[in-house]
Order: structure tokens, then sequence, then C-alpha cells
């Protein structure tokens, strides 16, 4: 009897801590998992800050309208310092390379860098991250903040 009880109880021990054996496997997309959270941004707000600028990639405009100014620029030395919207639809062609261009196009939306400071594409070749207006950065914009 003794024997018996002790049985029952390691059978119901092991039970108790091997139920994931038992339960449906964790069919959760990747999409409701927030991958970039570290950056601070929400994955369906990357996701479509990306189709944003992949919208707008021909129209330099529009794309340095998700520019943050002064940018981080470095694409040459014939490019000078981009501090306003204006200069960087001036330089547009030799910022937007096709280099550029194709990472822009082709980046998979789920393996991006994502660190404290942004959301990296590329090998880091373009960098955005959320913009505060104000000290308490109660809200925030997403822009492109570097291309290199």
């Amino acid at each position: 009897m003794k024997y018996l009880l002790t049985m029952s109880i390691a059978a119901l021990i092991t039970l108790t801590f091997s139920t994931s054996a038992f339960c449906a496997p964790n069919t959760e997309s990747v999409h409701t998992k927030n991958i970039y959270a570290n950056s601070g941004l929400k994955y369906n707000e990357v996701i479509d800050f990306v189709k944003t600028m992949r919208a707008d990639i021909s129209d330099p405009i529009k794309f340095a309208s998700i520019v943050y100014f002064p940018a981080r620029i470095a694409v040459g030395n014939d490019v000078p310092i981009i501090t306003t919207r204006k200069l960087f639809i001036k330089y547009y062609k030799k910022i937007i390379t096709p280099h550029i261009r194709d990472i822009i196009k082709n980046q998979d939306l789920n393996t991006m860098i994502s660190r404290s400071d942004g959301i990296g594409m590329g090998d880091g070749e373009i960098w955005f991250t959320g913009i505060c207006p104000d000290a308490t950065c109660s809200s925030y914009t997403i822009y492109i903040v570097t291309i290199q």
C-alpha cells in the first residue's frame, strides 16, 4: 500500500510538471509578438513604417517627409551634411542609391536589427526610430534618422 501511494504521488508530480507535453503547441504568430520591443516601437508601427518607406521610395518629396532633420547621411564626399528637407530632395539620387533602394524594397520584415536606439535595415545602412515632440515623450512619430 505504501509503495502504491508513493508511486501515485510520483505519477501526480510527473504529470503536474510535464503538462506541456499535453498542451497544444504554441502557434502564436510572430506578428503578435513584438520582436522590436527593445526599440520602444510596436511591431505594427514598424511594419507600417517600412510599408510607407516602400510606397514613398520613388518620390523624393514624399520620402523626405519621413526623414528627421538633421539626418545622419553618409553617402560620399560630394554630398554635404543634410540638415534640411530641401537639401535631401536636392541630393536624393545620390542618397537613395540602388543599394539603399534594394534594402528598403527587399528587407525581411521579421529580421531587422532592433536596439534601444531604433530599428536598422540591411546591415545598418538605414535606421529609424520614434522622435518625441517634447520632453514628456507621451507620443512620438517614426522617422528615418540615418542613411549610410
